[in-house]
């Protein structure tokens, strides 16, 4: 049994940019707050929870109280509501996504989950939008303090490919869109796979990736990342 996990924004969908653009109007809308810390590599903890967090401790001078997470949580989840009737496009599955993801579901030898930072009602939210069946998700809980250090993207993908069944590393595959996907993978053993060309693609498989994708529609993509697995485990 192999296990492909996939990360969300970027990879399953297109929802990255307009991810970036409502998470920053609602600490506009909600708090007043226009200037602040936009290098997402720099936090202590990439995801929705962590990045709030920090970014209201820094505002306020303290600690931000549950119940401020929790605005900055429910008027990011409205403004992502309201984009999507507005401009649909921005949340659409890649272009064979869907399709690619159905053929990892139907072959016997495959499980798969998605890996998402995003808050867990905002994840499932863009999975059902984009047309995507049910899948396991890991993801941080919504505005939850719980089990805050083992909530980045390298805790969530132990926490996948433990629950996920005893997988060995090299059985399992991450499909990223970007260096900290890959960087993530690396630290904890799991084979990367880029959804991506160029200079980062290149750049990538010079420091490991086992390999890239041109995308979805490739005639080929789910038989190479298949093979990806299987020329892992035979190493």
């Amino acid at each position: 049994m192999h296990l492909l996990l996939c990360d969300l924004d970027g990879t399953l969908t297109r929802t990255a940019r307009i991810d970036e653009a409502c998470f920053s109007m609602a600490l506009e809308q909600e708090f007043g707050i226009r200037d602040f810390n936009r290098d997402w590599s720099s936090y202590r903890l990439r995801t929705d929870w962590g990045q709030g967090r920090e970014i209201l401790e820094t505002w306020f001078e303290r600690p931000p109280r549950a119940d401020e997470l929790h605005r900055l949580h429910y008027r990011f989840l409205s403004l992502l509501e309201q984009a999507r009737h507005s401009n649909p496009e921005f949340f659409h599955a890649q272009k064979g996504a869907r399709e690619f993801v159905q053929s990892f579901l139907d072959h016997a030898d495959w499980q798969l989950a998605v890996i998402s930072c995003g808050w867990q009602t905002v994840s499932r939210m863009k999975l059902k939008w984009a047309g995507f069946p049910a899948l396991p998700l890991y993801c941080p809980r919504d505005c939850s303090p719980e089990g805050e250090a083992g909530q980045d993207k390298e805790g969530l993908l132990r926490e996948a490919m433990r629950s996920e069944g005893s997988f060995e590393k090299q059985a399992c595959l991450f499909l990223g869109d970007n260096e900290w996907d890959f960087e993530a993978a690396a630290a904890v053993g799991c084979p990367f796979l880029l959804l991506g060309v160029g200079e980062l693609a290149e750049n990538l498989q010079r420091r490991g990736a086992a390999g890239h994708l041109d995308g979805f529609l490739q005639k080929d993509a789910v038989a190479r990342t298949m093979d990806l697995v299987s020329h892992q485990g035979a190493a």
